[in-house]
């Protein structure tokens, strides 16, 4: 059942919810920072910039300098029953601005910093010297079995599994938006439909979600 990104009908909701979404942040319009899964928006700190783009129709955000500076927070509310297979997907469709290298596109972390629900790798890495300047369509999957990575609707690459970065190993759920160390300072993208599921993904799925199929 193929979708396209940006509808917001029952219909949809009620899709994306039977496929374990547990977040979806559209950014679909200026001041846009509501999950429409639980309904509840993210805390901005009022740190880092951000500004909607109507060409792109997409969200640019700026984060500040310091990994201890949040742009934004969320509390999601979940527990360890929340991830009953004690894995999960992310997906995102952006654009990078920062393009230096040593930078790193990790923008999204949970618990203790974990930045397991960051989408944001290309052949195996996040610098952002890696990316293009096109708009692309980013998932990442990770389970005790091994993670993916997976880039305009293929597969981009398999790596071991990352105990770490295991839901059961976060040390908490809520979200920060937020520099990674020293890498991350002040780093800008522009993103939308970012959206975490608690399972693993097929490719068949990722690409219905992301309008391949």
């Amino acid at each position: 059942m193929p979708k396209r990104e940006h509808i917001e009908s029952d219909q949809y909701l009620a899709w994306l919810k039977s496929l374990g979404c547990i977040l979806w942040l559209p950014f679909a319009s200026a001041g846009d920072f509501k999950d429409r899964i639980s309904g509840n928006s993210l805390t901005l700190t009022g740190l880092g910039e951000y500004s909607f783009d109507t060409g792109l129709d997409m969200m640019r955000i700026k984060l500040p300098k310091q990994s201890n500076q949040n742009f934004a927070t969320f509390s999601t509310g979940w527990t360890s029953s929340t991830f009953p297979n004690n894995s999960h997907t992310t997906l995102a469709t952006a654009k990078r601005i920062t393009t230096a290298n040593g930078t790193y596109w990790i923008a999204f972390k949970v618990g203790n910093n974990v930045p397991a629900i960051n989408p944001f790798i290309y052949n195996g890495t996040s610098n952002f010297s890696s990316f293009d300047d096109n708009i692309n369509k980013y998932a990442y999957s990770l389970s005790s079995s091994g993670r993916g990575s997976y880039f305009n609707g293929t597969l981009n690459g398999t790596f071991a599994a990352h105990s770490p970065y295991l839901p059961s190993n976060w040390g908490g759920y809520n979200i920060k938006i937020s520099p990674y160390d020293t890498y991350g300072q002040y780093v800008e993208f522009y993103i939308r439909d970012y959206m975490i599921f608690n399972k693993v993904l097929s490719l068949s799925e990722i690409r219905q979600i992301q309008g391949y199929e």
